[in-house]
């Protein structure tokens, strides 16, 4: 049987169930304006929010940072070592700290672990730039403003608990003030960088440490801030923040802290629930709805039962008797969900506040920044999406009934409608 006969005989079917066919049809446009509306809110909803935190990570630069009131051990080092090794593509830089005393009176020297140096947050100006091959070195890099007083190959003393360590001057550095791609440069801070590993081996008093990391669209947002917080809950379980000291009669923890990272992580969570909020609600109205479908089907089936009988008495196979049993409901599912489709294509105005009013609230509530003007695109092939999701649950709802027209024997279905 020819395709357009089937489809001939099927609308012929609905025109004889003419009422319950209008009563379904209105259920699955109902059923279909709200799917569709919730689905094209949720995947703009997540479209802005993957927009607005790529640009967000590609101008900030992250830090998971831990400071402690005593000195990490080596073996604890040695922990952290793997543990870097292992996420070395999510890092940008790692620097330590090591001081003495606290608050003002402190005396601190700022150490860098060349085995992760990138010239993103350090320029180096002069000399040779620090790699892993010139590591467990003492080689110290200065301030750029001391290139007039020092050059590269002269010892540099640094005086550390009372101590004097003589360091080789390997280059110059300058501040690098990172915002995304755009950076200005300026003196750099500190006065001076030393190898965390020469450090290490050699006087081995280690404060705290801060991971760096800057978002080079080398990879997807998602995984990149879903690796940061791994790395984070990886340097905590090395060195939890439970690691108390009592100085001076009060207690003094560490704590490890990567609050833009908290802020990322926040609107990432957001993110997947929104969307896993808006899939749920969706298929529980399509379930909701393909009962009064199944049962249009079923009462066409009954009613055409003597009809199906005489055609597959004059040689109509059981598939095709099925296929125009299907294309009723069909009919009706597509009919339906293309007008709330239009329905939703002529509210567009509305749907658009409703997402950047949504995103809105989550950028304040993930980044207190409402500044950012979100976007709407209505994307058409939820259209496509609802009508399969019909078409799968009616036929899981109908296979009983469909079943029995189609293994049905000609002369006993004509025998039985009297």
């Amino acid at each position: 049987m020819k395709f357009i006969d089937k489809l001939k005989l099927s609308w012929h079917n609905i025109k004889q169930n003419k009422s319950r066919s209008i009563i379904t049809l209105i259920i699955v446009y109902v059923i279909g304006l709200m799917v569709m509306g919730i689905l094209a809110l949720g995947i703009s909803f997540v479209g802005n929010m993957n927009e607005i935190q790529t640009d967000k990570l590609a101008n900030q630069e992250i830090e998971i940072t831990h400071s402690n009131a005593e000195d990490i051990t080596l073996d604890e080092i040695s922990l952290l070592k793997n543990v870097f090794e292992e996420n070395k593509d999510y890092i940008t830089n790692i620097s330590e700290t090591s001081a003495i005393g606290f608050g003002f009176s402190s005396s601190r020297i700022t150490m860098f672990d060349y085995n992760y140096f990138n010239e993103i947050n350090y320029v180096i100006v002069e000399g040779e730039k620090p790699s892993s091959a010139i590591s467990n070195t003492n080689i110290v890099y200065l301030n750029s403003s001391y290139n007039q007083e020092y050059h590269i190959g002269d010892e540099y003393i640094i005086e550390y608990e009372g101590s004097d360590y003589t360091f080789i001057v390997g280059g110059f550095l300058e501040w690098n003030d990172f915002y995304g791609n755009e950076s200005q440069t300026i003196s750099i801070r500190a006065e001076y960088f030393v190898d965390m590993t020469y450090f290490i081996n050699n006087i081995s008093q280690i404060n705290g440490f801060t991971i760096h990391y800057n978002y080079q669209n080398e990879f997807n947002a998602k995984e990149c801030i879903l690796k940061l917080d791994e790395l984070r809950n990886e340097v905590k379980s090395v060195v939890p923040d439970e690691k108390p000291r009592f100085v001076v009669d009060r207690m003094v923890s560490t704590t490890t802290d990567a609050s833009l990272l908290d802020q990322f992580y926040k609107a990432y969570i957001m993110n997947y629930l929104i969307i896993a909020f808006a899939l749920v609600l969706g298929i529980i109205l399509i379930l909701m709805s393909v009962g009064s479908i199944s049962n249009t089907l079923t009462i066409s089936i009954d009613k055409n039962k003597k009809f199906f009988g005489l055609l597959k008495a004059l040689g109509l196979k059981n598939k095709d008797v099925l296929w125009i049993v299907l294309y009723e409901g069909f009919f009706i599912i597509v009919l339906g969900s293309v007008l709330a489709f239009i329905t939703l294509l002529m509210n567009l105005e509305l749907m658009k506040n409703i997402v950047v009013d949504t995103v809105i609230v989550v950028l304040n509530y993930s980044f207190e920044d409402n500044t950012v003007a979100p976007s709407f695109i209505m994307p058409y092939y939820t259209v496509f999406i609802n009508i399969v999701f019909f078409i799968i649950f009616t036929y899981l709802f109908s296979r009983t009934t469909l079943n029995g027209v189609y293994k049905s024997a000609p002369l006993e279905v004509i025998n039985e409608v009297k």
